[in-house]
């Protein structure tokens, strides 16, 4: 399986090295308050920023950490939380988000599809079919994240053309999250308090620059 870096043809070698290996990637969004990128970025591999919660709710934060983000030189992508419910709407969900991030320059687009707002799998694939499509047909990188309850309920696992696939699946204690049992792209290994008291151990009261989840994600063999 190509390496996420691969694909979104990010040029900076070194940065394209660690990552593969196992990076620290971030997805944020304005529940996270405002962050220290000063800091942030020199931890950071990566930033996953939110624009939005459907099309009724806009980040607070998404034009901040973006602006921070090329100020720091932190590698960024863009993801929308879907509330779609048809094809249709998911369309209108998914121009919105491009119309929205274009102007940044994001390195890739994330779908994250979790919820179904009670419709059924048929239309839930479907709605993520199209929204997936129609990013493509932009010209854009595009990766689909999909809890791992939800990736063959919701029929997931028949969407295709996408560039990568995320699949979290924490383990719900303080433990090491599990590896999938599908194969993708990224997956999640730990959240925000695990990373703390790793923090601490090396000798940090406390992680300053953002209050929420942290992840290290590594690529599926």
């Amino acid at each position: 399986m190509e390496q996420l870096y691969s694909l979104i043809n990010y040029t900076n070698n070194t940065l394209v090295k660690k990552v593969n290996k196992i990076g620290k990637i971030i997805d944020i969004s304005h529940h996270q308050g405002d962050i220290d990128w000063s800091k942030a970025s020199k931890e950071v591999d990566l930033a996953i920023i939110r624009t939005q919660y459907g099309t009724s709710t806009i980040d607070r934060k998404y034009v901040r950490n973006i602006a921070e983000c090329k100020k720091y030189k932190v590698p960024y992508g863009v993801y929308i939380y879907v509330t779609f419910t048809n094809k249709a709407t998911a369309l209108a969900q998914a121009k919105d988000f491009y119309e929205r991030a274009k102007g940044h320059n994001p390195l890739f687009y994330v779908v994250d599809v979790e919820e179904s707002f009670g419709a059924n799998s048929k239309n839930i694939q479907e709605g993520t079919q199209a929204f997936i499509d129609y990013l493509k047909d932009k010209g854009v990188k595009v990766g689909l994240y999909t809890g791992h309850h939800f990736y063959k309920p919701y029929k997931m696992d028949t969407v295709k053309n996408y560039d990568f696939l995320w699949i979290p699946r924490y383990s719900g204690t303080s433990a090491m999250g599990k590896k999938p049992d599908y194969a993708c792209d990224l997956w999640a290994v730990y959240r925000k308090w695990l990373c703390c008291r790793y923090q601490r151990q090396r000798g940090f009261k406390r992680i300053e620059w953002y209050k929420t989840i942290i992840v290290v994600y590594q690529q599926q063999q």
